[in-house]
């Protein structure tokens, strides 16, 4: 089979370009060919400005992907993310060419202006259940009006031109509860799949958690994330711990100013995140967002170490299988206390670990190119069917 994966890539390297380059690979070790038409938005402030404006419907990088479409004749098109560069535009020209669509829903882009349903450090429905003048209204992107104008119009353009609920064969959700949150929300429930990322075996663990005092967080370094309030509080009680924290984002380095007694690391290869999970005693992610799916909460759970995780993220039911304890309120300063207790206690975060390594075990070592192909082929009859039942 050959799959054209079309990939808007993140300026600052994230799970979605990880799961992408896992894919393309156990995809690749199986025999199918695929080939990658990835993009990378601008950097430059009038080149940016420029690329935004066509953020709606960029017929520039349609005509790119129908050429690529042409040569390459690919069985199937995977889309893991459209913003800025590929736009709606690039999904209905693939579909109005014939090729069946799957696309991951990694965040929640096509229903927020900001991917995250968050505002002001609390969940945020308000385009969902009005309209999208919402985020112009509050600057939900990038704090601009402008620039909010801009990604508001492109959501429209998708759900006036049927980009989601007309064009893509099969969405890949990731947990059984963004499942339920994007049917709810209007999207075609006979065509959602959940598909849970995969995670390689890391091995087992060289020591217990509970002989490390090394606690991390691990991703995106902005608002969102709960980044400030997990320095902020760490710092604040008597601790026998160091928390580390790894990756890069807006706020990073006003961050490592605040807190000089924690140790930010910027960002590293995966292996040696890999390396320091095997090596600490928990990781934390007190997201205050409903994020489809931190890849790191998986990557911990192989390592074997507890995720405390907080309780909006959706993949919030897997950390419940290890013990409901490990989830929190961010929004309470009870509910850190216990769960900062929780991380002190050597028994519960040996147990923890355990009960994590088992929960990667069950759910998430599955054979990723067989899934992927499954999803694939769900696809490729959808669109026949449709091909069938067109009027002449």
């Amino acid at each position: 089979m050959k799959i054209l994966q079309l990939h808007n890539e993140y300026r600052v390297d994230g799970g979605e370009n990880v799961v992408l380059d896992r894919d393309r690979a156990d995809l690749e070790a199986a025999g199918h060919d695929v080939v990658l038409y990835g993009v990378t938005n601008q950097t430059g402030a009038v080149q940016t400005l420029g690329a935004l404006a066509l953020a709606p419907w960029n017929p520039l990088e349609a005509r790119k992907v129908e050429r690529i479409i042409k040569a390459e004749k690919p069985d199937v098109i995977h889309v893991h993310n459209t913003w800025f560069r590929l736009s709606p535009a690039s999904i209905v020209t693939a579909s109005k060419m014939g090729v069946p669509i799957v696309h991951t829903l990694h965040n929640f882009r096509w229903l927020c202006v900001n991917g995250e349903m968050i505002r002001d450090g609390v969940t945020c429905r308000d385009c969902v259940a009005s309209s999208r003048l919402s985020a112009v209204r509050h600057r939900c992107y990038r704090d601009s009006v402008p620039l909010s104008i801009i990604a508001a119009a492109t959501g429209a353009v998708a759900d006036r031109s049927g980009t989601w609920s007309k064009h893509i064969d099969r969405f890949v959700a990731l947990t059984p509860q963004a499942h339920g949150l994007f049917s709810s929300w209007g999207f075609p429930e006979d065509r959602i799949v959940v598909r849970p990322h995969r995670i390689s075996d890391p091995g087992g663990r060289i020591a217990p958690p509970s002989q490390s005092d090394t606690v991390l967080y691990v991703g995106r370094i902005n608002e969102a994330k709960g980044v400030e309030a997990l320095c902020r509080i760490f710092t604040s009680r008597p601790r026998s711990q160091q928390l580390v924290v790894i990756g890069d984002g807006p706020i990073a380095g006003n961050l490592a100013d605040a807190f000089p007694d924690v140790t930010f690391i910027g960002r590293v290869e995966i292996d040696e995140v890999t390396a320091r999970m095997r090596q600490s005693r928990a990781l934390i992610l007190p997201t205050i967002g409903e994020e489809a799916f931190p890849l790191v909460v998986v990557e911990a759970m192989a390592c074997g170490i507890p995720v405390a995780l907080s309780d909006v993220a959706l993949v919030r039911d897997y950390v419940e299988q290890v013990h409901s304890d490990w989830t929190f309120d961010v929004q309470q300063q009870s509910e850190w206390e216990r769960v900062l207790s929780l991380i002190d206690e050597d028994e519960a975060v040996d147990d923890g670990g355990a009960r994590a390594r088992s929960v990667y075990e069950s759910n998430f070592s599955h054979d990723g190119a067989r899934s992927l192909v499954a999803i694939y082929d769900q696809a490729i009859k959808h669109r026949n069917a449709r091909a069938e039942t067109r009027p002449e």
